[in-house]
C-alpha cells in the first residue's frame, strides 16, 4: 500500500501576515522541497506506463472475459474453419530446405502440390496432437507431456 503524504500546496490565497517580509531560510527551503516532491510525483505518475493485467485485457464489447473463455471461443473458431494453421511461406521455405538437403539443387514443386502437402501435414499433426491428449486423459491429466507425443507415434507406428 502507498501512503499518502501531506504535502501542502502554494495557493495564491496563503500570504504570510508576519512583520517580516522575507521569510527565514528554514521556511523557504521546507517549501522548495515540498514544492519539488509534489511535481515530482506528478511527473513520476505521468510518465509510467500503464500496466498491463493479461487476465483483464480481453475487453470484447464492454465486457471483460476470463482468459480460458478466451481459448474456448478461440478453439471453437479453429475448428469450425477450413484454412491452414501453418502459415504458408514458412511451410514452403520448409519444403524447399529440405528439398535441397535431400535432392537435386534446383527443384521446384508446384504450388497446388505444396499446398497438398500442407494440408496433409496438418492432419497428420492434429491426429498425433488428438491421440497424444486421450493418453493424457487416459492418466488423469490435462497436460499434454512429452512422453504422451512419444507413446501416441509409437502406437502409429504399431510398436
Amino acid at each position: 500500500m502507498k501512503r499518502k503524504r501531506n504535502v501542502r500546496k502554494k495557493s495564491t490565497t496563503d500570504k504570510t501576515t508576519s512583520a517580516d517580509p522575507v521569510p527565514s531560510t528554514s521556511q523557504s527551503r521546507l517549501t522548495d522541497i515540498q514544492n519539488k516532491s509534489s511535481t515530482n510525483a506528478s511527473k513520476r505518475k505521468a510518465n509510467t506506463p500503464k500496466r498491463k493485467n493479461p487476465t483483464t485485457d480481453m475487453i470484447v464489447l464492454g465486457k471483460k472475459f476470463k482468459v480460458s473463455k478466451k481459448v474456448l471461443r478461440e478453439i471453437r473458431t479453429l475448428q469450425t474453419s477450413t484454412h491452414n494453421i501453418i502459415p504458408k511461406l514458412p511451410f514452403a521455405r520448409l519444403v524447399k530446405e529440405i528439398f535441397l538437403e535431400h535432392g537435386p539443387a534446383n527443384l521446384r514443386i508446384q504450388a497446388a502440390a505444396l499446398e497438398a502437402l500442407q494440408v496433409a501435414v496438418e492432419m497428420y499433426m492434429m491426429d498425433v496432437f488428438e491421440d497424444s491428449n486421450l493418453c493424457a486423459l487416459h492418466c488423469k491429466r490435462v497436460t499434454l507431456f512429452v512422453r504422451d507425443m512419444q507413446l501416441a507415434l509409437q502406437i502409429r507406428r504399431g510398436a
